[in-house]
């Protein structure tokens, strides 16, 4: 028998039984949608709070000399002029990053090169991240405190430090931020509705400049699979047929990751790599759930044979993943897709794909930053299902979390001030890592440019009895160099050449040894090797040119030095030396316009004043004395005290045949400095006095520097004759005039 139902009272309970009265509720026991939006928006403010104060250390930060130089400061694809263009064009070492190079270039500007913006940046990159994480999580289904959680946990975790507080490392926190964006934006084009398309374009968009920050990116299609898995969409052929252009960009990323790789780089075997590979997955694990201590370069373990702890390693790996295959009906989906996130994005920096750093280290912190969401999203997921098994209240549960990440930003903050300088970093370092040799090559440096050689010296020693690189042992040599212990100096650079024999740089310091030594010969031997090895290198063939030009090779010098200015075009030094051939050549137009581009492109004194007075000297030759002057006016004007331009324009002013370019008092005020200079012991400078004497009329005076000058024991005795002569003129009360 059917049964209708009618309806009560306006009112009633639809569903029978009598109503129950219902007083209105109060926001203190019961908060309102509006409520938990305020407490919600509070939360994210607090978060984003924590992450600000516990890098407050980094914002002071100096950059440190581990990459920063090759990144940054020394990488014309920012500093230069031209730096957007080369940053396009040029994919050598460190690598093809535009859209990274074009962010520093901005930075360099507005910051006036110095680190303080790349801090502050990399900081705001880093909370933007934060709040992407978050996102995620929320599309994944989770709830808004646990996905709060979820990001407090990633952003405020100290093992990211490394990425956010090392310059360099913004590779990891920009591509990260286009990686991210690109999959929320992915997730929002698989939603029915007119921005579909929109939301699509964009994200492969974003993947592209991903990709351009950092060819690791390759890894997001695989987080699509994933993510639309853990939704529970379907993937058929059009969500396959979507992917393809993520596909084809992945590998392209991964080309361009292989070719990162050097040619030279020394490879272990496919079995070694693979017990690294599990040892470090633990390793990983490990610093996750206990990030103490986190070095900045980790000591490495030895893969020469099967040890215990990779025998270990490896079972704990298949064990693993036979749990994960028996338990996969019964973890939530988001689960699933947190274990598969963190081991596709882990798997690339493991050791089964080799790159050059972990000839350095098997391990690094940074190479946590991406796969790091998905331990975090196992964490917090596991902590949810503990607070439903033990029952504990939310409040409680909430004011727990809030402490974790209190304790997590406390030891960011210590583990920030590390990354302060290169001092602390490596001090830090060595201090957990005594026998990384590149730390004791890098702190070496530190101490060289503070002038403390010593110290220097006994870490490049003990860096040479670890395993010292081909950068060390150059710089080793650099210090021997400077000491004047050459025969050392050039042992450490034929190191160098035989632990790196591609490099140019081993053989023409080898070059500059060689020189020092007087063996002309070899040093011009060794200018060719570096110049073979990199002919694009423009110091290589200024070098070559100024010692052939010692052997009395002028027109090989010529050519080395046209090179130079070929491939460096406004170099100051080839100008200046093309200015001196041309000036034994007596081709005075020719070292005229050399010395008058130096001049016009020297920024260091001595180049100015050499640029000056060579172009003056050129001009004289040429008759044009007005500009002559001032060409040694200006040189003057640079240094006060030089004697010779002091002497030179005296002269000028003293002897010239035509009285428009005499000025006999200014020629006695700066012969009378030159001679104050010398102490009245250069018999140049006396000589100089004496005809300047004598242009003002003062004869006596003129008479008595020129005894003065042919007093002198040390006088040539062509010079002699000469003053001798012009003596002979002042006593007859005449000025000297050059011929």
């Amino acid at each position: 028998m059917s049964r209708t139902w009618h309806r009560g009272p306006s009112g009633a309970d639809l569903r029978g039984g009598p109503r129950r009265d219902r007083s209105p509720v109060s926001t203190s026991t019961a908060p309102t949608r509006s409520g938990n939006a305020h407490a919600a928006t509070w939360r994210w403010v607090i978060l984003l709070a924590l992450v600000f104060a516990a890098y407050a250390p980094s914002q002071h930060a100096e950059f440190v000399n581990w990459d920063d130089p090759i990144h940054v400061y020394e990488n014309p694809r920012v500093t230069s002029p031209d730096a957007l263009r080369h940053a396009w064009t040029d994919g050598t070492k460190p690598g093809f990053y535009p859209v990274l190079y074009g962010i520093y270039r901005l930075e360099w500007l507005a910051g006036g090169g110095k680190a303080w913006l790349f801090h502050v940046d990399n900081v705001l990159l880093h909370a933007v991240n934060m709040l992407l994480v978050g996102l995620l999580a929320r599309a994944l289904a989770m709830g808004p405190l646990a996905a709060w959680l979820v990001a407090g946990v990633w952003a405020l975790h100290p093992v990211h430090v490394e990425s956010v507080a090392w310059v360099t490392e913004r590779k990891n926190v920009l591509y990260v931020l286009f990686w991210l964006g690109s999959l929320l934006l992915y997730l929002r084009s698989r939603r029915p509705g007119s921005g579909a398309a929109l939301a699509y374009a964009a994200s492969l968009v974003l993947f592209v400049l991903s990709l351009l920050s950092k060819a690791a990116a390759m890894t997001l299609p695989a987080a699509f699979v994933l993510a639309e898995w853990a939704r529970g969409r379907r993937l058929d052929g059009r969500f396959w047929l979507s992917l393809v252009p993520y596909i084809v960009l992945g590998v392209l990323g991964g080309i361009e990751l292989v070719q990162l790789v050097p040619a030279t780089l020394d490879v272990p075997p496919l079995e070694s790599r693979l017990r690294v590979a599990c040892r470090a997955l633990w390793f990983y694990l490990a610093k996750f759930l206990w990030p103490h201590p986190l070095v900045p370069v980790y000591p490495t373990w030895s893969i020469a044979h099967l040890d215990v702890p990779d025998v270990l390693a490896a079972l704990g790996v298949v064990g693993l993943a036979v749990a994960a295959v028996a338990l996969r009906a019964r973890v939530p989906r988001v689960m699933v897709f947190a274990a598969g996130f963190f081991v596709t994005n882990i798997a690339l920096v493991l050791g089964v794909v080799w790159n050059s750093y972990q000839g350095y280290a098997f391990v690094a912190d940074r190479y946590l930053y991406l796969p790091a969401v998905g331990l975090s999203l196992l964490a917090v997921g596991a902590l949810g299902g503990l607070r439903r098994i033990t029952g504990l209240p939310a409040g409680a549960a909430t004011i727990l979390a809030t402490a974790w990440l209190a304790l997590l930003a406390v030891a960011t903050s210590r583990q920030a001030a590390v990354w302060n300088d290169s001092d602390r970093l490596w001090t830090y370092t060595l201090a957990y890592n005594p026998d990384c040799a590149v730390c004791h090559e890098n702190l070496a440096l530190v101490l060289m440019d503070r002038g403390d050689l010593a110290a220097a010296e006994k870490h490049y020693e003990e860096a040479l009895r670890l395993d010292i690189d081909p950068q060390g042992a150059l710089a080793f040599g650099s210090l021997r160099l400077q000491q004047g212990r050459l025969d050392e100096a050039a042992a450490l650079y034929e190191l160098a050449g035989r632990l790196d024999p591609h490099s140019p740089k081993a053989p023409y310091n080898l070059g500059i040894v060689r020189e020092g030594q007087g063996d002309l010969e070899g040093a011009i031997a060794r200018y060719r090797d570096a110049v073979r090895l990199e002919p694009e290198w423009p110091d290589a063939h200024n070098n070559l040119g100024v010692t052939l030009f010692k052997t009395g090779r002028v027109e090989e010098a010529k050519r080395e030095f046209e090179a130079t200015l070929r491939l460096h075009p406004g170099d100051i030094e080839a100008e200046l030396n093309l200015g001196r051939i041309a000036v034994e050549g007596e081709d005075w137009e020719e070292a005229g316009r050399h010395y008058r581009a130096a001049a016009a492109a020297a920024t260091e004194t001595r180049q100015s004043i050499v640029a000056h007075t060579g172009l003056a000297a050129a001009l004289v030759n040429q008759g044009k004395f007005s500009e002559a002057i001032e060409h040694y006016r200006a040189a003057l004007r640079l240094d006060p005290g030089d004697v010779d331009v002091l002497g030179v324009l005296a002269w000028i002013l003293a002897t010239n045949p035509d009285a428009q370019w005499r000025d006999g008092a200014e020629a006695v005020r700066l012969a009378e400095r030159a001679c104050a200079l010398t102490e009245n012991r250069d018999a140049d400078a006396l000589d100089t006095l004496a005809v300047a004497y004598a242009e003002a009329g003062r004869f006596e005076d003129a008479v008595r520097a020129a005894h003065q000058a042919l007093d002198r024991p040390d006088v040539p005795s062509g010079l002699a004759d000469q003053i001798r002569a012009r003596l002979a003129l002042y006593q007859a009360g005449q000025a000297y005039r050059a011929p």
